[in-house]
């Protein structure tokens, strides 16, 4: 396998990208091919094919390839018939059907040559390569990564492009498993301007018609967040819940949402910003708990925000809608109780109000399982009281569709106003003090 930050590539409209494979072979297979692939063909003579590598991403256990790489023609030809059988093999993992034998017997056979040999350089602080790496070499150094790929782990996380037009394919290596393009910056930018085109064209009049949502919500695992996700999937909405547990899936699907494995306190940037991408909204509904310990407080009810800010930025998606609390507050004691939860709430919520997105906070009140009634209270500043976890849940959805509510703070309680004219009656932007 390999180490990769990917490859600079060029669409036909000139829009300049970065794709990662992957892997090593994945990442041959950019080099062209026969058929649809001709038209990308860079293997045309013998010292093209370590000019390609080079370029490429860094195999594991030594540096970049040579540029200058000895090959013949025979050497090249070997290279071409492994790429078509890589190809092959690829093609029939992600489409479900049985490899063909010839194929396996072209990749069997081209990893059975010997592969360059690391070796220490002479100040006895870098790897190299011993040289001179021949052309034979390096496609049995292609051939074995394929062998690792195929036959271990990532084989069952080859994915195609979800872009009907885009033939790229990769191995999806992030935590949860959800990357879906080639790149963001390519065909998931594209297909977020093809959604907005048809939301466009969905206005009727000057009115926006119902327009289904794609929303992320943290804490899918929640009272509130299963609740949150069973109203959306009953609306037409796709609900994607992240949870910690992979065991927890299962009654996520039963809601008709789907889970999405992705740690906040743990994962890495990557993780999550791959957990949120193409998501019309994100909604932080998770929290470390009541028996939580003070560090808890702040890596998740803190944390998990700032986390889900920075993959908002980094994805593109604007709608971002915190589940907070009444009382919460930047400068509330830090005793390592109730007022540590106040403050990292507080703190997460100011936060969520500098990310220059589109940000809605929600501060209910204490929480009850009592059957909802669609009836709430809202305002920035009211007496503690309680409100039902249902009407909670279904006062997040009636946020995500009511741009109006952008920019405000507002506590929620059990009241008698309908949930839609005691939003729309919400002063916004950020409660002063």
């Amino acid at each position: 396998m390999t180490t990769s930050t990917g490859r600079l590539l060029q669409a036909g409209d000139g829009v300049r990208y970065r794709f990662d494979a992957g892997a090593l072979c994945l990442d041959f297979l950019l080099s062209g091919g026969e058929g649809r692939y001709a038209r990308w063909e860079s293997l045309h003579r013998p010292a093209d094919l370590g000019r390609f590598l080079a370029a490429g991403p860094v195999p594991a256990g030594g540096p970049p390839l040579p540029a200058e790489l000895p090959a013949d023609e025979d050497e090249l030809a070997a290279a071409r018939a492994l790429r078509a059988a890589i190809r092959g093999l690829v093609d029939a993992r992600i489409d479900g059907r049985a490899p063909a034998a010839a194929d396996v017997a072209v990749l069997n056979l081209a990893a059975a040559g010997p592969t360059p040999v690391p070796v220490l350089d002479p100040t006895a602080t870098a790897r190299a390569w011993r040289t001179p790496v021949t052309g034979a070499e390096a496609v049995a150094m292609i051939a074995r990564d394929a062998v690792a790929l195929l036959g271990g782990p990532l084989g069952g996380r080859l994915r195609r492009c979800a872009a009907a037009d885009c033939h790229l394919v990769f191995a999806d290596t992030s935590r949860p498993g959800a990357r879906r393009w080639c790149a963001m910056e390519r065909c998931g930018n594209r297909d977020k301007q093809r959604r907005l085109t048809r939301r466009r064209r969905e206005d009727d009049d000057g009115e926006r018609g119902r327009a289904h949502m794609d929303v992320v919500v943290a804490g899918g695992h929640g009272k509130i967040g299963q609740r949150l996700l069973a109203l959306l999937a009953g609306d037409g909405h796709r609900g994607r819940g992240l949870i910690r547990d992979p065991g927890q899936a299962g009654d996520l699907a039963a809601l008709g949402a789907e889970a999405v494995v992705c740690d906040l306190e743990h994962a890495g940037p990557d993780e999550v910003a791959a957990a949120v991408d193409g998501a019309d909204a994100i909604v932080f509904a998770a929290g470390a708990g009541p028996g939580s310990g003070p560090a808890r407080k702040r890596t998740m009810d803190l944390g998990g925000v700032l986390a889900l800010i920075d993959a908002a930025r980094d994805r593109g998606v604007r709608r971002f809608v915190v589940v907070s609390s009444m009382g919460a507050d930047a400068g509330a004691p830090d005793d390592g109780g109730f007022g540590t939860y106040l403050r990292a709430k507080g703190e997460a919520d100011d936060a969520a109000h500098a990310s220059g997105l589109d940000v809605t906070v929600v501060r209910p009140g204490s929480l009850t399982d009592e059957p909802g009634t669609g009836r709430v209270r809202v305002g920035a500043s009211l007496e503690r009281g309680t409100v039902s976890r249902d009407d909670v849940a279904a006062t997040l959805l009636a946020v995500l569709t009511i741009p109006a509510t952008i920019g405000a703070t507002f506590d929620l309680l059990a009241g008698d106003t309908p949930i839609p004219q005691a939003l729309a009656a919400l002063p916004t932007g950020p409660p002063t003090t």
